[in-house]
């Protein structure tokens, strides 16, 4: 059995100002060229198909006429389920009608997943869209859906009933997935700016769904392997973020053989690419007349520390398609300014004695009655010392310091009303 596993096309989404419909055809052409050549049974999308429930028009029309294709010139099966970004029932309307020519759409959770059976190639695919503890409640009464790992253990544990003995099956969802380990928390996961999860409340945990095959993952913008290998994230279409600029898009060529599992990544061709270029205008704008861009979509981060006379035109005459800029000395002060308030709220800083107690400490042969042992509090030189490393990226140097030094000294003096030497003001 051989498919093709893909997800996050995201069809109708801007990067920034700028509309992805002329992006998205390009890769969806060279997707199906793909499909011509390696001929796959099946052509699996495991969600947000579209970047929102109710999506342009324009991105309605490519959706069809790019499914159409697929499914009728090509022959190919299209197995597509709905995620966090779709309207499921939007997106499943007529799905009995478009089961005949091919296609085959989940759009909401169901307490019997749906399954889709090659029968030649005896390998079964379960559809689960994307789901909340409040979709699967009614659908398990009798037990308590308070999680999404609960509703996901509850989903599992019922169809399971459903395995042909002998046959290969597929599992095709979408959310927020880890193969964990006793301690682990799910945080290697790779992420992207636009699909974080909150807190980690809708962290799934992939054990219950050891006994497919292959899981085919949506949500997760970056391509990534979890557990033993047979449970993957394809990532996302395009690069559509800033902070998915150094990822490769593509898609998993994926094989279930008598033999055990193999799957290929194939990268596939865009029309512009996003990458962030770093170093003062000067130095930016030098790289470029030496390679000037062809219209990749970038974004700048300026390094110099002095103002700079209009930086966004200036950038924007050589790059055309230019996101955005940051100062990254900017960045850094704001950086800075976090770490103060974070530390003002610290009860050890901004003491003017050299040692504090701490209290709720575990008693200790050397503390006084009350077991509450001393802390040394750092000293506004020493803060001064970590906002200097945090803003500059190296420490301070001995010269500041000790002007630093004698600048607090002072201050001290006058704040008590003392003169230098001792005289009281």
């Amino acid at each position: 059995m051989k498919f093709i596993h893909t997800a996050d096309w995201h069809l109708g989404r801007s990067l920034n100002e700028y509309p992805l419909l002329e992006d998205q055809i390009y890769w969806l052409n060279g997707l199906e060229q793909l499909l011509r050549e390696q001929k796959p049974e099946a052509l699996v999308i495991a969600g947000d198909v579209y970047d929102r429930g109710i999506p342009p028009v324009e991105a309605v029309t490519l959706l069809d006429q790019t499914l159409t294709r697929f499914a009728r010139e090509l022959g190919v099966k299209v197995l597509v389920i709905a995620g966090n970004h779709d309207n499921g029932a939007r997106l499943s309307f007529g799905s009995r009608l478009y089961q005949e020519s091919g296609l085959y759409v989940a759009g909401a959770p169901e307490k019997e997943i749906r399954q889709v059976r090659f029968e030649r190639q005896q390998t079964t695919f379960w559809l689960l869209p994307y789901f909340t503890p409040a979709q699967l409640r009614p659908l398990f009464p009798e037990q308590e859906i308070g999680s999404y790992q609960q509703g996901f253990e509850a989903l599992m544990a019922y169809n399971r009933q459903f395995v042909r003995p002998g046959e290969k099956n597929v599992l095709v969802a979408h959310g927020f997935f880890q193969y964990l380990r006793q301690g682990h928390s799910g945080d290697e996961l790779l992420f992207s700016d636009s699909e974080l999860s909150v807190g980690g409340a809708d962290l799934i945990d992939l054990h219950p769904a050891d006994w497919f095959d292959y899981v085919a993952l949506g949500h997760l913008h970056a391509p990534q392997v979890l557990g033993d290998g047979r449970f993957r994230y394809s990532g996302s279409m395009l690069k559509y973020s800033v902070s998915e600029a150094l990822q490769k898009k593509g898609v998993n060529l994926v094989e279930l053989t008598g033999e055990g599992l193999q799957v290929q990544r194939i990268e596939l061709p865009s029309l512009r690419n996003l990458r962030v270029v770093t170093g003062s205008l000067e130095q930016i704008l030098e790289a470029n007349r030496r390679q000037p861009d062809t219209g990749d979509y970038v974004f700048a981060n300026l390094t110099q520390e002095g103002g700079v006379l209009n930086p966004m035109g200036r950038l924007r005459e050589v790059f055309p398609c230019l996101l955005g800029i940051e100062f990254l000395s900017r960045k850094r002060e704001e950086q800075g300014r976090m770490y103060l308030q974070d530390r003002a709220e610290d009860p050890y800083v901004f003491r003017t004695s050299a040692e504090i107690w701490e209290p709720d400490a575990p008693p200790e042969d050397d503390m006084p009655q009350g077991g509450r042992r001393k802390k040394k509090a750092k000293t506004p030189v020493e803060l001064f010392a970590d906002f200097y490393q945090l803003l500059k990226e190296e420490p301070l140097p001995e010269n500041r310091r000790k002007l630093i030094e004698q600048a607090e000294h002072q201050a001290r003096l006058e704040e008590n009303g003392i003169e230098e030497g001792g005289t009281r003001l």
